[in-house]
């Protein structure tokens, strides 16, 4: 749930735990509930932020058999939703909010699990989400708007070494792709 263009949205949820692909508006205003364009994924669990450039962002959750990385994005010029970028980790009751230009996605769970195999060694596996145990995250990813790409969220120090890691990265991609290629 979250706030955008002065109403309440909910979006997504469950049904007797079976995800939702609905989403409705609250308009304090009049006191009224109304429909909005529906997502395109039926998502529980999941985030949702007002992006502060008039478009309302969801993110991640579960499909009920699973944790989801995918995004999507409202404008409600078009009262469609798109796809958005995927999250570096997949996330289920993920928390959202926007500071800084980024709009953050802070911890929620996996899906994923520590099971006992054999002889009582530890391994993992991927488990549907009702299933106690559940890997809980503490990371932190965020959403650079000017860029449209998640990022892992690390400290400030090693966030500029990790930035210019990947500036490094791209622009040889980019020199790369513009060499002609050579028999």
């Amino acid at each position: 749930m979250a706030s955008f263009q002065g109403k309440i949205w909910a979006v997504g949820g469950c049904d007797a735990w079976n995800p939702l692909s609905s989403v409705e508006v609250y308009d304090p205003s009049s006191n009224s509930w109304r429909f909005g364009p529906p997502l395109n994924s039926a998502r529980r669990g999941c985030g949702l932020a007002d992006r502060g450039d008039g478009l309302l962002h969801v993110v991640g959750g579960s499909d009920g058999t699973q944790s989801l990385c995918t995004t999507e994005v409202l404008d409600p010029r078009v009262n469609l939703w798109a796809a958005g970028p995927n999250l570096t980790a997949c996330r289920v009751n993920v928390s959202c909010t926007v500071a800084d230009g980024k709009l953050w996605a802070v911890g929620g769970f996996s899906g994923e699990r520590i099971s006992q195999g054999i002889n009582g060694m530890a391994f993992r596996s991927l488990v549907p989400l009702c299933i106690s145990g559940k890997m809980f995250l503490n990371t932190i990813e965020y959403l650079d708007l000017q860029r449209d790409e998640w990022t892992t969220y690390v400290s400030t120090d090693k966030e500029e070494e990790v930035r210019q890691q990947s500036d490094e990265e791209e622009a040889n991609k980019e020199e790369e792709a513009g060499r002609p290629d050579t028999p």
